[in-house]
């Protein structure tokens, strides 16, 4: 089908310590949004999981067009500063 074909990129950048996945597709009539996540929401609902586990991972996201007509979701994943390495490796005095 030609509206299931998609382009995925990944672009690490170590000076800014930032992975950026990029997903493009053909449908740009088909915007994403975030699930809701109130009772209201459909559990068994087969659309927005893939969303919500970016919104849930990712630093920040977005929705930018693709041309000539699809779009493409961009999600930012920041490495950990220095201090929060450190901060993991010690080991706990918890006992």
């Amino acid at each position: 089908m030609p509206d299931r074909c998609f382009r995925l990129t990944l672009v690490l950048d170590p000076a800014a310590d930032r992975l950026r996945i990029e997903v493009s597709d053909a449908r740009g009539d088909l915007r994403p949004l975030p699930r809701p996540t109130d009772a209201a929401s459909d559990p068994l609902s087969t659309t927005g999981r893939g969303l919500a586990l970016v919104a849930a991972l990712a630093d920040h996201w977005d929705c930018v067009p693709y041309p000539p007509s699809g779009k493409t979701v961009r999600a930012d994943l920041l490495g950990p500063s220095p201090e929060h390495i450190v901060g993991e490796c010690r080991p706990s005095t918890a006992r």
